[in-house]
């Protein structure tokens, strides 16, 4: 497997491996529990930390030992990336479930989170490949903020939810009582209309009101 950069460098010795090893293995176990994702890229470079620790036994060559720190280091960064790219795409599908809803009015810090998300996301489009073993830490704290993000918009649902449907309730309601409204001013303006119209006939028309006898005929 090629290495192009070297992420863990100076005297490193099978202890920190071991440390190493543990953080990404636990990096793992927890992306795929919360995030419910497999990081296929965080298992293949345990496994290639396992070749080289399996050849630093046999040989005892530290450069093994380096490589094996290189992938742990490397698997940690690509399990919280992994996360992160989930709770994004998670977090934006709330979003258009309920952009006809003022979500704040559930979520006040949605705004916020909103920011936040944004500026995670630019974090991981920018990322530079050299740097990552910089930015383990980095991403392992967006993961984590994330994390309380997607928990608050999922818990916010069910209340989203009971708020649209209280809203779709008093808007029938008021679609009933316009109908019903209007049905009242027609039967209204309709029966006066026509009493009105049969008393000014009958007064603008004098001959009308004569006994048929006394009529003129022509």
């Amino acid at each position: 497997m090629p290495e192009p950069y070297h992420y863990v460098n100076g005297n490193i010795t099978p202890a920190l491996v071991k440390q190493l090893y543990a953080d990404a293995e636990s990096a793992l176990k927890l992306v795929e529990r919360v995030a419910e994702e497999v990081t296929i890229p965080t298992i293949n470079q345990l496994r290639y930390a396992g070749q080289h620790l399996t050849r630093f036994i046999s040989a005892n060559d530290k450069e093994e030992l380096r490589k094996a720190a290189n992938h742990c280091q490397r698997a940690m960064y690509d399990a919280y990336e992994t996360g992160i790219i989930y709770f994004i795409n998670e977090i934006n599908n709330f979003g258009k479930d309920y952009r006809k809803t003022v979500i704040s009015k559930i979520l006040p810090g949605w705004v916020g989170y909103q920011q936040t998300v944004d500026k995670i996301k630019t974090f991981v489009d920018n990322r530079n490949e050299k740097e990552r073993h910089r930015q383990t830490e980095e991403c392992k704290e967006n993961f984590k903020s994330l994390n309380i993000i997607f928990n608050e918009t999922k818990y916010s649902r069910d209340e989203l939810n009971k708020t649209i449907k209280k809203d779709r309730i008093i808007t029938f309601g008021v679609i009933i009582a316009l109908i019903a409204l209007i049905f009242v001013a027609l039967d209204f303006f309709g029966i006066n209309g026509e009493k009105v119209f049969t008393t000014d006939t009958k007064a603008k028309n004098p001959i009308s009101t004569l006994p048929k006898t006394e009529r003129i005929s022509e």
